[in-house]
């Protein structure tokens, strides 16, 4: 709707109204007044201005339709433009969701890897400590074996036997290192005071 529709109609009607007061006046002065010359110029007018009406009335609808249009296409646009900024938007807001997610995911390995590895050196100092706490009760047991070792002649389990490919002693060499072997443990015994 045009607000100076009704203003403009008002402009045509005057206008047309002064040309029938001076198609009156001629008509008057030429002594026709009232005629069916008057009749058919005042039909005319009359015409005439009904056609201006309409014409000022539909290019008034069409500018007011093309005003419309332009203002709803313009809105459109808007609409649309705004749905792309939203829709770059919801992508940039996943993109930053799923990256979210992946440093979560990574400090959950790094933590996982950081209490992993936090636990086995906290297994290790428990197995030295108890390491260390079996070697200290089991170390008097070790020592006595250790002088038992040397009174009877004989290593305990915990000496190495080391094989050497050494050529067979003869019976003489045996029978005299038995001998020897004896002598010692007897000389050993006696002095523990166990013979």
């Amino acid at each position: 709707m045009n607000p100076y529709q009704q203003a403009l109609q008002n402009e045509i009607t005057r206008a047309y109204d002064i040309q029938r007061n001076q198609a009156a006046g001629q008509a008057t002065q030429a002594g026709a007044f009232g005629g069916s010359r008057q009749a058919i110029q005042q039909a005319e007018i009359g015409r005439n201005e009904a056609s201006a009406l309409a014409k000022a009335q539909a290019d008034n609808y069409l500018q007011a339709q093309q005003a419309a249009m332009g203002a709803f296409e313009a809105q459109q646009g808007r609409a649309l433009q705004g749905a792309q900024q939203l829709g770059q938007f919801g992508v940039q807001q996943a993109a930053l969701g799923e990256l979210g997610s992946n440093l979560g995911r990574a400090d959950v390995q790094s933590l996982q890897g950081m209490g992993a590895m936090n636990r086995d050196i906290a297994q290790q100092q428990l197995e030295a400590q108890r390491q260390t706490d079996m070697q200290t009760a089991y170390e008097p047991y070790q020592r006595l074996g250790f002088y038992s070792d040397i009174l009877r002649g004989a290593p305990t389990t915990q000496s190495t036997i080391t094989a050497s490919s050494a050529a067979n002693p003869s019976l003489l060499n045996q029978i005299v290192g038995g001998a020897a072997s004896g002598l010692g443990l007897y000389g050993a015994a006696n002095k523990t005071g166990l013979i």
